[in-house]
């Protein structure tokens, strides 16, 4: 009997129960890139810009509808907050993949801003991040002709899922975040532009930062030189010019490793050994298939010499967006490995190894 009753009891509970709190999709709003950039009423306050993704009737007639709101507060929060009171439907960020800081914001310091975005957990780990110049507004605001959904170029070109460029750094938040606050390796993220007289993006350049502010600017070449040096790229072009040659190398395979030599009474070594292969694309002076280790040993030496540049570079400016100080200190097994990675680092010396294997001279030759 009384399992009866107890049984009963529960039924009518069940009653008291609030129905399913998920809101229709016609009832949200998708927000699919979010963007901040300096505010321009307040210096401290900040200017948050979402671009929402509007439903389309026909989904075949490959039309980019969206609409972009944009609030200014004294943090992200507060400006969404606002945000919510301009539009008429739930705000949804589990589709937002791409993140644009301003230009000033992130020579102003970024650390602050980006607590917000790994706090919720409806903003995904997996998204990208990247620096628009001069703002993001005109990133968020720009629609390349060929793109059929919000954002969606921006998408592709950062997962390679469309175009694979040698020169496009991608950067996901959780590992932006990490390198905001691991000790021996430095943040860096794309700078993506917008064409001049063209609605199309410029992606070839990469801001590096300290652990807060962007510091350095990576021209094209040096951007194609870093995925090289990381690993983050098998395939580049590498432009080759001497007295006598001039001709192109499509690099299909690469490899760098890096190891640190320390010896008593001697200033440290880093020596990066890098194994590539490729062939000759283009040539702009007459090429022959009998002068192949000619051709191998002026490639090694164009390439060892733009190595070193930028490894110097990056040395003089304090910066570490290759992790070398993280990989030191994988390897070494002594409480003040970081305060000896600093010592070592200002003073070492860099050595560049190029193992070039050249496969041929394309169709001609």
């Amino acid at each position: 009997m009384k399992k009866l009753l107890s049984l009963l009891l529960l039924c009518c509970l069940v009653f008291l129960l609030a129905s399913c709190g998920y809101k229709d999709i016609d009832k949200r709003f998708f927000v699919v890139s979010i963007g901040l950039d300096k505010a321009q009423t307040n210096e401290t306050y900040i200017r948050v810009l979402l671009k929402l993704a509007v439903p389309s009737s026909d989904p075949r007639a490959g039309k980019s509808t969206y609409v972009i709101v944009q609030e200014e507060g004294d943090s992200i929060a507060e400006a969404i907050r606002m945000i919510k009171s301009k539009v008429d439907k739930e705000l949804d960020f589990s589709h937002a993949k791409m993140i644009v800081f301003g230009e000033a914001v992130a020579s102003s310091g970024i650390r602050e801003w980006i607590d917000w975005f790994v706090r919720r957990r409806d903003i995904q780990m997996i998204a990208w991040v990247g620096v628009g110049k001069p703002n993001a507004a005109a990133i968020l605001s720009t629609s390349p002709v060929s793109e059929r959904l919000p954002s969606n170029t921006l998408f592709n070109t950062f997962g390679e899922t469309g175009t694979e460029s040698s020169y496009v750094v991608s950067e996901y938040l959780f590992d932006f975040r990490k390198r905001l606050y691991e000790r021996g390796l430095d943040p860096i993220l794309p700078l993506i532009e917008v064409s001049r007289n063209e609605k199309l993006f410029q992606i070839n350049q990469a801001s590096v930062f300290d652990k807060n502010k962007q510091r350095l600017v990576l021209g094209p070449q040096e951007t194609r030189l870093f995925n090289i040096l990381t690993n983050r790229t098998k395939r580049a072009e590498i432009h080759v010019a001497s007295s006598k040659q001039k001709f192109y190398v499509d690099v299909d395979k690469s490899k760098t490793s890096y190891r640190f030599v320390e010896s008593a009474g001697a200033a440290p070594k880093i020596i990066a050994e890098m194994k590539l292969e490729g062939s000759i694309e283009e040539a702009q002076t007459p090429i022959s298939s009998d002068l192949i280790s000619l051709y191998k040993q002026t490639t090694e030496a164009s390439f060892k010499k733009e190595a070193l540049r930028l490894l110097k570079l990056l040395q003089k400016e304090k910066l570490d967006p290759i992790g070398l100080g993280l990989l030191y200190r994988s390897r070494s097994f002594d409480r003040k490995d970081w305060e000896n990675w600093q010592s070592l680092y200002a003073s070492a010396e860099f050595e560049v190894q190029v193992q070039f294997t050249l496969q041929g001279t394309g169709g001609l030759g």
